[in-house]
């Protein structure tokens, strides 16, 4: 079992565990839409899926929400200009490779975009 310790200024690093990660750990984008039947598309408040890659982060491709619009959208309608379309936030654990020793990783916890929701607008009654 792996222990964790937080490091202090004065100390050295020292990277010694190794971390192998299978060739088939990363899902193609295909079934990744799938897993959620395309609700992206079928919401009132659409998004599209951004992927942002990185050769030195675990992991490699972090997908995030962007709106299709300001404003929300009824199926067979118009826009309708008293909901406001905004994204949905969540916080991932991200690996980054230190640049100078490909043998360690820091950890931080970083916010995405995971959707997008209809809201009465701010100015609405």
């Amino acid at each position: 079992m792996l222990s964790l310790t937080h490091a202090t200024s004065e100390q050295t690093t020292i990277c010694d565990i190794g971390l192998i990660i299978p060739k088939h750990f990363h899902t193609p984008e295909s079934d990744i839409m799938k897993g959620n039947n395309n609700i992206n598309n079928r919401s009132l408040s659409a998004w599209n899926w951004i992927p942002h890659s990185s050769a030195h982060r675990i992991p490699r491709v972090i997908f995030e929400a962007e709106c299709e619009s300001h404003h929300c959208t009824y199926p067979h309608s118009h826009q309708h200009r008293e909901l406001n379309s905004v994204p949905i936030y969540s916080t991932i654990l991200v690996l980054t490779q230190d640049s100078t020793n490909r043998k360690c990783f820091s950890v931080k916890f970083q916010r995405v975009t995971v959707g997008c929701t209809c809201v009465w607008s701010k100015s609405s009654p």
